[in-house]
C-alpha cells in the first residue's frame, strides 16, 4: 500500500487559514507607518492630514455625524495657523454621501505628531452642483 501522498495544492489550501490569520494587520504598525509617512510632509500638510483625521474621529464620535466618512478642512478656504492652533470656516465633510460645511478648531501636539483637540459646527448641506468647483467627489 503506498503512502498517501497530498497534492500540492490541496496542502496549500489546507494551510491557507493559518497563513492568512499569521497576516492579520496590527493596527499598532499601521499607526507607525502612518506617522512616518506624516513626518515626510511639511509642517502645514502634516497639520492638515492631521486635522483631517482628527476631525473624522470626532465626528464619528457624534450620533448625528457617525456616517461621516470624508473630512477636509480647506475645501473651501485656507485655514489659519496659530502654532499648533488650526481654525477655520471652510471646512467641508461627507456625511451619507452628501457633503456639508463646517467650522472647526484643530489644536495639534507641539510636536504635531498627533491631534489633542477637536472642536466644530456643522452648517449648511453644499449643493451637489458645485462639488466639482471645490474639489470634492462622491
Amino acid at each position: 500500500m503506498r503512502p498517501a501522498v497530498v497534492p500540492p495544492l490541496a496542502l496549500l489550501i489546507l494551510l491557507a487559514p493559518s497563513a492568512v490569520q499569521a497576516r492579520k494587520p496590527d493596527p499598532a504598525k499601521a499607526d507607525a507607518r502612518m506617522q512616518q509617512s506624516l513626518m515626510k510632509l511639511d509642517p502645514a500638510a502634516r497639520a492638515a492630514q492631521l486635522c483631517d483625521l482628527g476631525g473624522l474621529k470626532k465626528l464619528g464620535r457624534d450620533a448625528k455625524w457617525a456616517r461621516t466618512d470624508r473630512v477636509v478642512i480647506d475645501a473651501l478656504s485656507t485655514p489659519k495657523i496659530e502654532g499648533p492652533r488650526i481654525s477655520g470656516a471652510g471646512g467641508a465633510l461627507r456625511s451619507q454621501g452628501r457633503w456639508y460645511r463646517f467650522d472647526f478648531t484643530c489644536t495639534l501636539s507641539a510636536e504635531q505628531t498627533a491631534v489633542t483637540g477637536f472642536d466644530y459646527r456643522v452648517g449648511t448641506e453644499i449643493p451637489e452642483a458645485q462639488w466639482s468647483d471645490l474639489g470634492l467627489w462622491e
